[in-house]
């Protein structure tokens, strides 16, 4: 009904207010994306309190954090390992199991690689395989690209993936609107930018389906 309504929109609208769940983010460009998605029970604070929002962010952290921003953490997994380097033992092992099954992220011939480091190109390649609009056509990429200082440097495989995302609206994070930083490796942190921008558009998606679907007219009774 309006209040499950009222109650969605209001999620789409967190403030920027919220208690500090790590030691090391106070003042940083990424702060209030961090927060939020602590508070949603995204990221889980580390023993030392740090979040470390300059470290490069590794396939497993990337894992385990789509699926919950996703909400398929509690999707069952198989008991044989998929990748010869994960173990069932690995606390990534559930999420990297539950991304490979919902072909979010590939693995390679050796293996999944999770502790490998990943490019801001393949973040955004990732991500663009969750949303629900169609890829856009090769002008709409050349149209969205432009919008950026360092489009030329966007690998081929990863410009569908780029301005798929940049259309979303989801892309323009961080304290540089104008450079993607494709080829660049993923902080921590701007994965972060970029997960609190998913869930967002997630969440939006969400309430206007809800909106739909509670202003369809009922069927005529007969």
């Amino acid at each position: 009904g309006i209040v499950s309504l009222l109650a969605a929109g209001m999620l789409l609208c967190p403030s920027a207010a919220l208690a500090a769940r790590f030691v090391d983010v106070s003042g940083d460009w990424s702060e209030v994306y961090i927060n939020i998605l602590s508070d949603k029970g995204i990221f889980t604070s580390e023993a030392d309190g740090k979040f470390k929002p300059a470290d490069p962010v590794t396939r497993a952290v990337l894992a385990a954090w789509l699926v919950k921003v996703l909400g398929l953490e509690n999707q069952p997994v198989p008991e044989k390992p998929s990748f010869a380097d994960v173990k069932p033992s690995d606390w990534f092992f559930k999420p990297v199991e539950i991304i490979r099954q919902n072909n979010y992220i590939s693995g390679y011939a050796d293996g999944f690689r999770p502790n490998q480091f990943i490019s801001k190109g393949e973040v955004a390649s990732i991500f663009a395989r969750a949303l629900t609009s169609p890829a856009p056509s090769e002008s709409v990429v050349q149209s969205e690209l432009a919008k950026y200082k360092d489009a030329a440097k966007v690998p081929a495989w990863a410009r569908v993936g780029v301005a798929q995302l940049s259309g979303a609206g989801i892309l323009l994070v961080g304290p540089d609107t104008q450079t993607i930083g494709a080829d660049k490796i993923a902080t921590r942190a701007d994965t972060a930018a970029l997960l609190y921008k998913l869930d967002e558009y997630i969440g939006k998606q969400d309430v206007a389906q809800a909106i739909k679907n509670a202003t369809r007219p009922l069927p005529a009774q007969g």
